[in-house]
């Protein structure tokens, strides 16, 4: 039995190329295993009665809050030091958080024959 690989070349389009040595058992039976454990899992699910663990002291709240919000500034500015000017400008357009409210900027709206 022959299978059928797609060579995902950059520069060609898909080349479908022939692997007379590789089974193709693996993959079909990975899937029905993972779909078992799956059906397993949810089949098994119970609720938790009360939460495993939860922060009474508001001090102790405001300290990993605080935590929480400085990391993320520095993964954002970790990202654009390794990713550069295309991360820069994906993040002045995305926001952190929320979403915003107001209408997108040009730069980010299509241009469909606008109305002058």
């Amino acid at each position: 039995m022959h299978r059928i690989d797609l060579d995902l070349d950059a520069r060609t389009s898909a080349v479908p190329r022939r692997i007379d040595d590789a089974p193709s058992a693996p993959l079909g039976a990975a899937i029905v295993i993972y779909a078992g454990i799956l059906a397993l899992l949810l089949w098994q699910w119970r609720a938790m009665p009360e939460p495993i663990w939860s922060i009474e002291a508001a001090w102790a709240r405001f300290v990993l809050w605080g935590r929480y919000l400085v990391g993320v500034r520095f993964e954002e500015r970790d990202l654009g030091r390794a990713i550069g000017q295309p991360y820069v400008d994906y993040a002045a357009e995305v926001p952190r958080f929320l979403p915003r409210l107001r209408r997108p900027s040009a730069r980010t709206t299509p241009d469909l024959g606008a109305r002058r």
